[in-house]
Formats: structure tokens, C-alpha cells, sequence
């Protein structure tokens, strides 16, 4: 058996190789979002030289010893059960391999269960006499290619789609009341991430210099316990926000989450004049204001 698994290793080794060069030109058709741009020939170079160099030794240390186990536990079975078993152990395999080494990072994810799907069409090949049953096996890829790649596409979609937006648009602005008083406040910063953010914090609030407190240069807001700090926002992407209030407060760092369901913040006991951040997010957006109180 191992024999066999080793040349099912080898021809898919290679197979994956071709399929790097395929692979960004693949995922450019799937890119709504560069829909229009040039191709660079230069991205599959740099795309196949780093998924030769970490690729490779991944899917051997990986791979090989999945479509051995497969072998082991299909060993006894037949017919569309033992197919549709050893389907499901390499294609398991790769989304659990992708969760955990890619966090399940759609473009590299959709490689991996394509590589998943090539091991396994060599390893059922063989086993077909008739013309039928080999194409029928060979379009196994084929098809787990498209489907795996429908995350893809419908993530690229809505990409276009909030680019589009925000050209058209630019940001929401930030409506923040203090007691429904509206008051004057900072942006620091709007950024957009086509892949997201993830636990990502940008500014922390800071206590300020006393002597500032006074100066009319700064809008400092005075605040009480018990106060009402409330979050909106007057166009665009009003719905569907959260947003992280963090103040400092005894010499620590403390943080609140509100939403566009519950956008009030309570104003705690013994605060501190400081600059409190508040960071706005949505999967794709963020965006950071401060507001100076005393």
C-alpha cells in the first residue's frame, strides 16, 4: 500500500505545482474587486516560490499520511461507500488543516481542498476500467474547485460592492452625545481591510496633562458619574457596528463594548480626566475617534 500512496504523493505533488502557476490567474477571475486590472505576470512567480518553499514540505508531512490513513480505513469496505469514505477523510482532512494552519483563510483554504481532492482522484483512478468512470473521477477536482471557491467569489463580491460604497460615500460620520448634549470629537483614523479585523486595537486612551484642562484651544468635556456617552452614525453604514469605549481608571486600561443595538455607555465613578478612544467596527471597516473629558 505504500507504494501506491507514494506515487499517488509524486503525481499530485506535481499537479499541485502546475496548479500554483494556475492559481492566481484562478483567483483573478474570482476577484471582483480588481475586475478590470491588469494581470501581473510576476504574481504567480512569487506565489509559486512561496507555496513551493512552505507548501511543499506541508502537504508531505500532511497529506501523505492522510491518504495513508485513508487507505487503512477504506481497506475493508466497497463500492460507494468506501468511495464516499475516503472522499470525506481527504477532504476533512484539508478544511480541518486549513482551520487550524490558515485559519481558514478562504483563497488558501480553497487551494488545500483542491490539493485534498487531486490526492484523492489519484487515488481512485486505478480503479476505473471504463472511460466513463475515469473522466467521471477526473472532474472530481474540477468540481471541488468550484465549490470551494464560492466563498471566494461571494466574499470578493461584497468587497466590490463596500469599495464601491465608500468611494461613492466616504465613511459615516460619528454622531457622539454626551447626556443627548452632541459634542465635537476627533476621528483618528478610517481604514478598510478586504480580510478583516481581528482583535485589532489602534489607539489607547491617555490621561491628560493638567495643564490643558483649562486651555480653550482643546474641546475637553466635563463628565460626571452616571453620565450618558451615546454612539450613532448619520449616514452610510449606520447599522450592524460595534464599537470598544476604552478609559483608564485606577492606573488600568478598562474597555466596554456597545453596539447599534445598545449604544449607551454609562459614565463610571472616579474618572480621571483623560482622552477616552472609541473604536468603531464592522467585519470590514474600523474607524477611531477620542473624545477629551474631564
Amino acid at each position: 500500500m505504500f507504494e501506491k500512496k507514494l506515487i499517488v504523493t509524486a503525481k499530485s505533488m506535481i499537479v499541485y505545482i502546475v496548479l500554483l502557476f494556475l492559481w492566481p490567474i484562478i483567483l483573478h477571475i474570482f476577484s471582483f474587486e480588481r475586475m478590470g486590472a491588469a494581470y501581473q505576470l510576476e504574481d504567480s512567480f512569487i506565489f509559486v516560490l512561496w507555496f513551493s518553499v512552505y507548501g511543499l514540505p506541508i502537504i508531505l508531512l500532511t497529506a501523505f499520511p492522510v491518504t495513508v490513513l485513508a487507505g487503512w480505513i477504506t481497506r475493508s469496505l466497497n463500492g460507494f461507500i468506501r468511495i464516499s469514505v475516503n472522499f470525506f477523510v481527504h477532504i476533512g482532512a484539508a478544511i480541518l488543516a486549513s482551520v487550524i494552519l490558515f485559519k481558514g483563510e478562504h483563497e488558501v483554504a480553497s487551494l488545500a481542498i483542491v490539493v485534498a481532492a487531486v490526492f484523492f482522484m489519484f487515488d481512485e483512478y486505478p480503479r476505473y476500467t471504463s472511460k466513463k468512470g475515469k473522466f467521471l473521477m477526473s472532474m472530481v477536482p474540477v468540481v471541488v474547485l468550484f465549490i470551494s471557491l464560492i466563498p471566494v467569489g461571494i466574499h470578493n463580491y461584497q468587497v466590490s460592492m463596500e469599495m464601491e460604497q465608500l468611494e461613492r460615500n466616504g465613511f459615516p460620520s460619528p454622531v457622539i452625545k454626551i447626556n443627548d448634549r452632541e459634542i465635537e470629537v476627533s476621528l483618528n483614523r478610517a481604514s478598510y481591510d478586504s480580510i478583516g479585523f481581528e482583535n485589532y486595537h489602534v489607539f489607547d486612551p491617555y490621561l491628560l496633562p493638567k495643564g490643558i484642562l483649562q486651555d480653550p484651544q482643546y474641546d475637553i468635556y466635563e463628565i460626571n458619574e452616571g453620565d450618558i456617552i451615546s454612539l450613532s452614525l448619520n449616514q452610510g453604514m449606520v447599522k450592524n457596528f460595534t464599537a470598544d469605549i476604552t478609559y483608564i481608571m485606577g492606573g488600568t486600561i478598562f474597555s466596554e463594548t456597545i453596539s447599534d443595538k445598545n449604544n449607551k455607555f454609562v459614565v463610571p465613578d472616579d474618572l480621571e480626566p483623560q482622552s477616552l478612544s472609541i473604536e468603531i467596527n464592522w467585519p470590514r471597516h474600523q474607524m477611531s475617534v477620542s473624545v477629551m473629558a474631564k
